[in-house]
């Protein structure tokens, strides 16, 4: 068994890193998603995007501006996204911040 762990271990490594470089080739169809899509397909691109977590400025600020969008649903998923991704750029810090702030409590929590 120990000389088969190496083994399982590479080849786990490997299939990861051809299911992450797939995964990136739809981060462009994900954004156009994002953008004009409707509400459903706004929150499962987000969430793809948050499962991916791209380098990808232009994403970042789709997500940003999903925090206002009139479906609750998009909302929660784009803020779910941006922690998923860890994005710490001013941008979304205060995006988030001006949430926390918001009226309605659905968009606070």
């Amino acid at each position: 068994i120990d000389t088969i762990r190496p083994l399982v271990r590479a080849e786990k490594i490997r299939r990861i890193k051809a299911e992450l470089k797939e995964d990136l080739k739809s981060v462009p169809a994900l954004i156009e998603k994002m953008i004009s899509g409707t509400a459903k397909e706004r929150y499962e691109a987000a969430l793809e995007i948050g499962r991916i977590q791209p380098n990808d400025k232009k994403a970042v600020e789709i997500l940003v501006k999903l925090l206002n969008d009139e479906e609750e649903k998009v909302r929660t998923q784009a803020a779910i996204s941006l922690g998923w991704m860890q994005c710490k750029e001013k941008i979304v810090l205060d995006a988030l911040v001006k949430k926390l702030s918001h009226p309605n409590v659905f968009d606070r929590r």
